[in-house]
């Protein structure tokens, strides 16, 4: 019985060969054809370049990495070799490469779309931003979308690394703002965590320096009493002094007393100041990260092949099923 089932399955298995056989030019033809699709499409696909930076900043919460969207209008930098001179959001707008077979296609929709929207100028936003990340319009809008789409960052807790990534169609694009997000980011841990130290050494150098000015007028009247009354032995003059004298003493111990708090203070903000270990720096990508062309080409022929020899046996798998 088990030897009737294995000459089954051996005929089926010679059968099938068979008849892909029997199709071979027609597997040719579909081989052909999807080859030569594919390298259409994918050939004038832009390529795009990959940086990333790792950087491990002391033992403690790194925070949120948010709001990179929004520094897209502080970032300026020279494309390539120089001959364009913009920051990213103008490089995002007007500098990106299209595909020429999918261009048509895009702009019919852009145009579309634009039909049933209100052309608006991008809003300025402060500190000399290109546009408000609070108030956004539909243009800046795709443009943050782009931003959030290339740039990622992302924090492990168990090694405490955080890792940036970035993606752009030029190389030096890509490199430069790796290493400028990365700027900006150690800038916004550094604030983060240190703002509360800042706020006690702000407060205690205003206490400090308001003691200090307590300080010179306690001394100034003191020293104006005693060298108007020299040689004066008179009860009412030593009790003035003496006043004058533990007036000055008390401004001297408050002065001393916000002097050590000042000092203290900068001793915990600078405890405080994170140190930041860069263990991956930004390089200039030599090689493309994509569109991965050959592994493109090689899954469309698989996916033919596949639907080929279903084509092929449709009969027999609607028998089957």
């Amino acid at each position: 019985m088990e030897n009737k089932k294995s000459e089954r399955v051996n005929i089926d298995i010679a059968s099938i060969f068979r008849t892909l056989w029997s199709n071979k030019r027609r597997f040719l033809k579909v081989w052909v054809i999807t080859f030569v699709l594919s390298c259409i499409w994918i050939l004038p696909q832009p390529r795009y370049y990959t940086t990333e930076v790792s950087i491990a900043p002391e033992s403690e919460d790194a925070g949120a990495a948010g709001g990179l969207a929004s520094l897209a209008s502080n970032f300026g930098f020279d494309i390539g070799s120089g001959n364009v001179s913009t920051d990213y959001y103008d490089y995002l707008v007007s500098h990106q490469k299209k595909n020429l077979l999918t261009l048509p296609f895009s702009t019919a929709l852009r145009w579309l779309k634009s039909l049933g929207e209100k052309q608006e100028d991008p809003i300025v936003g402060k500190d000399g931003k290109r546009f408000d990340p609070f108030h956004l319009t539909h243009n800046t809008t795709e443009v943050v979308k782009a931003v959030q789409s290339n740039i990622s960052c992302v924090y492990s807790r168990t090694t405490s690394v955080v890792t940036i990534t970035v993606t752009d169609q030029d190389p030096m694009v890509s490199a430069l703002m790796a290493d400028s997000i990365k700027a900006h980011l150690q800038n916004y841990i550094t604030d983060y965590r240190t703002k509360k130290a800042r706020l006690d050494v702000e407060h205690y150098q205003q206490m400090r320096d308001s003691a200090e000015v307590e300080y010179d007028k306690a001394m100034r009247a003191y020293s104006r009493f005693c060298d108007a009354h020299q040689n004066v032995i008179l009860q009412s003059f030593q009790s003035e002094r003496d006043k004058l004298e533990n007036d000055l003493s008390t401004k001297q111990t408050m002065l001393a007393s916000m002097e050590a708090q000042l000092q203290a203070s900068k001793v915990k903000l600078q405890e405080r100041t994170p140190a930041f270990t860069t263990l991956i720096n930004a390089t200039i990508p030599v090689k493309p990260a994509g569109p991965k062309r050959m592994i493109f080409v090689a899954a469309m022929l698989f996916l033919a092949t596949l639907g080929t020899i279903v084509h092929v046996f449709r009969r027999e798998l609607m028998e089957w099923f």
